[in-house]
């Protein structure tokens, strides 16, 4: 803790080691209180799981049951100094959070309960350690400590999804990690419907307006909790866009946030993207899936269950579906509606976004009468003064819809 100070470290993630996720005792309880009178003042976000904020605490094993309790831990740990605590809540009740893991996170003055999929598996060894690390990435790439969090809890489920086959190491309480899940071209996270949540698309218009750099933008998106982010940038040359791709792949990928080019496979090859989008007047979808190869991300616009239907068979990872209303980015585009939306969504096996002037004003609206995995979203985030704060406006709707409906 001295030398934190002596140094002043900028980016500091304390992670209490007390309670394996097995329930295995990891340090002698005399090493509390130099947590938290020495280390927690110190620290940017501390992370402890549940057993451990009850040992920190002083509190009764199986005292924190709820999601509710798991907020009230959260804000009795901050009392000890560090500017964030997050609550890990793999150990919560699935009655009380709805089959979900929901994580608390808390700065002193809001409260925000991030919420994935809860992965049945021995296959945990090192979450904790995991995700402490993942977080201190973020932040060290630039993040805020909320996108960070939000960034290595994706990362994290991924991981444990992947994992949850392994065979090996079944003679401890707890198996291992796949850790290379984002290794691969192959990117495991596209195949889950929670990483098109929220899909921030650029656009050069809307940030030569705002006299915003591109990366910037990108970047506040991903900051508010973008969780995929398309190119596309209609002005630009082939060489200026695969410039633009390699930017933004560089900053979204150690990150975990996957980048998609819109329309141009040769550029989404040139650039190492994860994937493309390709619409109604562009390359057929066999052909974009034999350019892209069987491991890249393929997505395709779609206005009927039929097209959807087809374009799955052709090799769509996921689809766009819409417009769902008018939009001034796309004047060109045919409005379906949320009941079309909703029948595309119905007819295929893969994750579903929709598309076409979606905003803060209907995004609740779009969800609940369509039961998409996520919206794609232009001017709403991006034509505006803070992108980071109103891509997090959107993210907080989105979340809290799914949750409302789960």
């Amino acid at each position: 803790a001295g030398r934190i100070s002596s140094k002043k470290l900028p980016n500091v993630v304390v992670d209490p080691v007390l309670v394996a996720t097995s329930g295995d005792a990891l340090a002698k309880e005399d090493i509390i209180h130099e947590f938290t009178r020495e280390l927690f003042p110190v620290a940017t976000v501390v992370t402890p799981n549940i057993p451990e904020a009850e040992l920190l605490l002083g509190w009764e094993p199986g005292r924190i049951k709820t999601v509710g309790d798991a907020i009230e831990a959260a804000k009795a740990l901050h009392e000890f100094g560090s500017e964030w605590v997050l609550v890990k809540g793999g150990h919560l009740s699935s009655s009380d959070t709805g089959g979900d893991c929901i994580d608390i996170l808390y700065d002193g003055s809001q409260v925000h309960q991030l919420a994935s999929k809860k992965i049945l598996t021995e296959n945990t060894h090192g979450t904790g350690c995991t995700i402490g690390t993942a977080i201190a990435c973020g932040l060290a790439g630039g993040l805020g400590v909320l996108a960070s969090v939000a960034s290595a809890k994706r990362y994290i489920t991924q991981v444990i999804e992947d994992s949850a086959g392994l065979q090996l190491g079944h003679d401890s309480v707890q198996g291992p990690m796949h850790h290379q899940a984002l290794k691969s071209w192959h990117n495991p996270i596209l195949k889950s419907p929670s990483s098109y949540r929220l899909y921030a698309v650029t656009d050069s218009k809307i940030n030569r307006r705002r006299g915003r750099d591109l990366v910037d933008a990108v970047l506040g998106a991903v900051e508010g909790g973008a969780t995929i982010v398309q190119l596309r940038e209609k002005e630009a040359s082939t060489a200026e866009l695969v410039r633009q791709a390699k930017a933004v792949i560089q900053v979204c990928r150690p990150l975990g946030i996957p980048v998609i080019v819109n329309d141009r496979v040769d550029v989404a090859v040139a650039a190492e993207a994860d994937g493309v989008h390709v619409g109604d007047d562009d390359l057929p979808v066999k052909v974009a899936r034999k350019m892209l190869g069987p491991l890249r991300t393929l997505g395709v616009s779609v206005k009927t269950p039929e097209q959807a239907v087809q374009a799955m068979s052709e090799g769509a990872d996921y689809v766009g579906a819409g417009a769902c209303f008018s939009t001034s980015t796309k004047s060109d585009s045919t409005l379906i509606g949320l009941e079309a939306v909703r029948k595309i969504r119905d007819a295929v096996d893969i994750p579903v976004v929709a598309i076409g002037g979606i905003s803060h004003a209907n995004a609740e609206e779009v969800l609940a009468a369509t039961g998409v995995a996520g919206l794609a979203v232009v001017s709403s985030i991006f034509d505006h003064e803070d992108v980071a704060e109103r891509s997090r406006e959107m993210r907080d709707i989105i979340d809290k819809t799914k949750m409302n409906a789960a």
